[in-house]
């Protein structure tokens, strides 16, 4: 991917050149995108727990 739009200044470019192989490009998006899932999912599904009562003694 070039820096600069148009690449302007020749400058190198950035990316591993994964595009050039479809189903490994395929498998790390699918990668990428259910860790993502996976967390905001797991970030939801946190259940707060309920205040500590602190125990009284009974005589």
């Amino acid at each position: 991917m070039p820096i600069l739009p148009g690449d302007a200044g020749n400058l190198p470019r950035l990316g591993f050149g994964l595009w050039a192989y479809p189903a490994v490009s395929i498998a790390l998006e699918l990668v990428v995108a259910g860790d993502d899932f996976s967390r905001r999912a797991a970030e939801r599904a946190v259940i707060p727990r309920p205040p500590r009562i602190a125990a009284t003694p009974t005589a």
